[in-house]
């Protein structure tokens, strides 16, 4: 998916090399090139929204097999998802993945201060010492939530699902929206059965629906992600409907769906 490689694969195909190439894009941020990208045979998009910004920006002929393919779940779909017990005075939010600016975490940090001091936030993922980790636990520092916000960075699977069973809602924040591009953890988080309020963007709305498997904010708005988990807290109800839906929801995106759809694109291309 990196503009580079491709131009090598398209050297080697000028040179006589019999072969097709198939592109995936996840981010229109590659210096793609109008001429590299008509030598493609195929190209596959991680979502509707950046196949539909990417073909608007360049020229791909149309005789180039273009389809979406969403991330898939690889694990079967057997896990049981109970109307959870809230524990108003001990709640978990929960956020997994890097901490980057873009991602949107300073906003989690930030709806802290509108929360009761019994709502605290677990983040899992980023590396301690990092710039990142530096400038939000600073944030957090100078919000006077700190005691409220937990880091754990990269940890291995087993100690995930250990800590998973601490959050009560996961967080997707992103304030950008990345040119379409739809994070692997959202699909993470709807097969772990939790409640999820997401931002509201464009690519997430091809897979989320506000209301009825998440609840949505506006990006980078700490006030209504505060009232969106002040929601939940007070109806929990409401969140066990929305983590069943979600993880109801994840059918399309199975092991064994992927693999027929690429069986039958790639046949195409």
């Amino acid at each position: 998916s990196q503009a580079r490689p491709l131009r090598y694969l398209l050297f080697l195909k000028k040179l006589g090399f019999k072969t097709k190439i198939v592109l995936e894009v996840h981010s229109e941020k590659e210096p793609w090139d109008n001429t590299a990208l008509k030598g493609v045979n195929g190209i596959i998009f991680t979502s509707k929204s950046l196949m539909d910004h990417f073909t608007k920006r360049y020229s791909i002929p149309y005789e180039i097999q273009k389809r979406v393919f969403y991330h898939r779940i690889r694990k079967p779909l057997v896990r049981e998802i109970h109307n959870p017990i809230i524990d108003k005075h001990n709640y978990h939010i929960g956020y997994i993945g890097g901490l980057e600016l873009w991602k949107g975490v300073d906003t989690i940090v930030e709806a802290m201060r509108y929360l009761p001091n019994n709502v605290k936030a677990l983040f899992i993922g980023g590396k301690e010492g990092s710039t990142d980790y530096v400038r939000l636990l600073s944030k957090a520092k100078d919000l006077g939530v700190a005691n409220r916000v937990q880091f754990k960075g990269y940890v291995s699977y087993a100690v995930l699902e250990e800590s998973i069973s601490e959050i009560d809602v996961f967080v997707l924040p992103l304030r950008d929206h990345i040119e379409g591009s739809i994070p692997l953890k959202l699909f993470d988080y709807m097969y772990f059965g939790k409640p999820i309020i997401a931002s509201d963007q464009e690519s997430i709305r091809e897979v989320l629906e506000n209301g009825i498997t998440s609840l949505f904010f506006s990006p980078g708005s700490a006030k209504e992600l505060a009232e969106q988990i002040k929601m939940l807290i007070e109806n929990p109800s409401l969140g066990y409907n929305l983590s069943l839906n979600a993880y109801k929801s994840l059918e399309p995106y199975t092991l064994n769906k992927w693999l027929e759809a690429m069986k039958s694109f790639l046949e195409k291309v």
